[in-house]
C-alpha cells in the first residue's frame, strides 16, 4: 500500500500528459507576467510542491519523472531558441541597452543646464542688490517695493 500513488498523483500525472504546458516554467508558461526560466508560474506549482512535501518516495518519484519529461522538453526549446537566435538577441539587448542609457544622460543633464540658466538669470536680476538693516532690498538707491514684484518674476521665468 505504501508504493500504491496517491488518487490526487494520479491526478496530475494525466494533467501533465494531457497540458504539459500547465507545468511549465515562466518562459514558456502560458498567460503569464514574469518571464523568467527560474520562476515557477504554473497553476499547478503548490499541488506539485505539497506532494513533495507529504507524498510518499512513489509519489515523490512519479512527480518527479513526470515533470523531468516536461522541463527537459522545456529545456530543449531554450538551448535550441538560443544556438538559433541569441547572437541577434544579444545584439538587439545591447542596442537597446545603449539607446537607453544615451536617453538616460540626456534627461540627466538637462535638469543641470535648466538650474544653471535659473541660477544665473537670477544672479544676473539680483546683482547690485542689498539688503537693508530693516531687512528691505534696494537695487542700488531705490528699494524693491511690492510693485516690482511681477518685473522680478518675468525676469526670473516665474509665474
Amino acid at each position: 500500500m505504501a508504493d500504491e500513488l496517491h488518487a490526487v498523483v494520479r491526478l496530475l500525472l494525466k494533467r501533465m500528459e494531457s497540458h504539459p504546458e500547465e507545468f511549465m516554467f515562466g518562459l514558456n508558461a502560458p498567460d503569464v507576467g514574469i518571464r523568467s526560466p527560474l520562476v515557477s508560474t504554473n497553476r499547478w506549482n503548490s499541488f506539485v510542491k505539497d506532494v513533495s512535501d507529504w507524498g510518499n518516495e512513489a509519489d515523490k518519484a512519479a512527480i518527479h519523472e513526470g515533470l523531468r519529461e516536461i522541463r527537459l522538453g522545456e529545456i530543449h526549446e531554450r538551448v535550441m531558441d538560443e544556438l538559433i537566435n541569441g547572437e541577434q538577441r544579444r545584439a538587439d539587448e545591447r542596442r537597446a541597452f545603449e539607446e537607453e542609457e544615451k536617453r538616460y544622460n540626456a534627461m540627466k543633464q538637462q535638469p543641470q543646464l535648466y538650474g544653471q540658466a535659473v541660477q544665473n538669470s537670477y544672479q544676473n536680476t539680483l546683482t547690485g542688490a542689498q539688503v537693508t538693516s530693516n531687512n528691505s532690498i534696494t537695487l542700488g538707491d531705490a528699494p524693491l517695493t511690492e510693485g516690482m514684484l511681477p518685473q522680478i518674476k518675468k525676469a526670473l521665468g516665474a509665474k
